[in-house]
């Protein structure tokens, strides 16, 4: 069995981070991701596992219903009860969005069915 380990402390992770992340497990061709820890780990972990099915990057799927694929299987692991409402498990929250040339994008990953 092979493991890459991806350590970061990032309270909100830039979409540079997902798309970092999926191309390590992309380059390990890993079958699972595990995201161990607080919600923006988490969301870096569902999103990730979007990306390594389906085309593009993280911003081409900013809004409800986008992600077409199921991402790869995703095992989530919160260590600690989380101050946060709702089924976060399932739910992906507001990830910053780096600003890109142009202009910048401030819209949510939130609900996309399939993360």
């Amino acid at each position: 069995m092979e493991v890459a380990v991806e350590e970061r402390d990032t309270p909100e992770p830039a979409t540079t981070v997902v798309e970092e992340v999926a191309e390590i497990a992309r380059k390990g061709n890993f079958d699972v991701i595990i995201g161990l820890g607080g919600g923006s780990i988490l969301d870096v972990a569902k999103m990730a596992s979007a990306l390594l099915t389906n085309p593009g990057k993280t911003k081409d799927y900013f809004g409800k219903e986008k992600v077409s694929n199921r991402g790869k299987p995703t095992i989530i692991v919160r260590p600690r009860q989380d101050r946060g409402g709702g089924d976060q498990a399932r739910h992906l929250s507001r990830p910053r969005v780096e600003r890109e040339e142009g202009g910048g994008f401030h819209q949510s990953l939130a609900g996309c069915g399939h993360c």
